[in-house]
């Protein structure tokens, strides 16, 4: 198992390189669809313009991320799992707030 640690990036390119450092995501395009439900260009697009996924593509995001840990994962990567679906709910809480 290899486990990732970028800090300086963005939340969801940090979740995109877990996954696929993990073996659990092959692409930016599978990342963009099955795990945000945004067309495939979607990542590519947030990554060449340094913007933040809308709220719901990354609502999108951490159900799916839910579904993992309820897999047959092993636990280290289950935990790296839960930070970002907590960082993930810090900043949909922030957004709320801000709204």
């Amino acid at each position: 198992m290899r486990l990732y640690e970028i800090t300086n990036e963005l939340l969801h390119r940090r979740v995109f390189e877990f996954l696929r450092g993990n073996g659990i995501v092959k692409n930016g395009a599978i990342y963009s669809t099955d795990y945000m439900d945004m067309s495939r260009g979607y990542l590519n697009v947030l990554l060449n313009t340094n913007a933040e996924p809308s709220r719901k593509a990354y609502r999108n995001l951490k159900w799916k991320l839910e579904e993992i840990i309820a897999g047959p994962y092993q636990e280290e990567t289950k935990s790296e799992i839960e930070k970002f679906i907590y960082e993930i709910d810090k900043r949909l809480n922030k957004n709320e707030t801000a709204s």
